[in-house]
């Protein structure tokens, strides 16, 4: 079973309802400390953990470590992830590594490289 260790845990508030959008790429929302699901064009801040905000709550988000994201298609071990139009996470990103292989809808271990500056 896969499992998650983060060092680094930040909290936004929910721009829509993200109540079942807890393992997908987020970008900054456009109201101040908002989030939302990322798309392929935005810019990834982390990965949204395992909270379930509706509109103006308080969600988890990632920003570096070892965390948990659902795949949006087929991920091999070892390959860079970034984010599809659904915050899914697929091949081709840098926002960072898959550490475990998996199909469409698998949730699995990405070590995350967001920016730092």
């Amino acid at each position: 079973m896969a499992t998650y260790q983060v060092r680094t845990l930040i909290s936004l508030n929910a721009e829509a309802d993200m109540s079942n959008d807890y393992y997908k790429f987020v970008a900054l929302g456009t109201a101040p400390e908002t989030m939302k699901v990322a798309n392929s064009t935005d810019e990834v801040i982390g990965v949204h953990q395992y909270t379930k905000p509706v509109a103006g709550q308080p969600g988890a988000v990632a920003i570096d470590g070892r965390v948990l994201v659902r795949c949006g298609g087929t991920i091999a071990k070892g390959a860079g992830v970034g984010s599809n139009a659904n915050g899914f996470a697929v091949t081709g990103g840098t926002e960072g590594t898959a550490l475990e292989a998996g199909v469409n809808g698998q949730v699995i271990p990405v070590l995350l490289k967001m920016r730092t500056a």
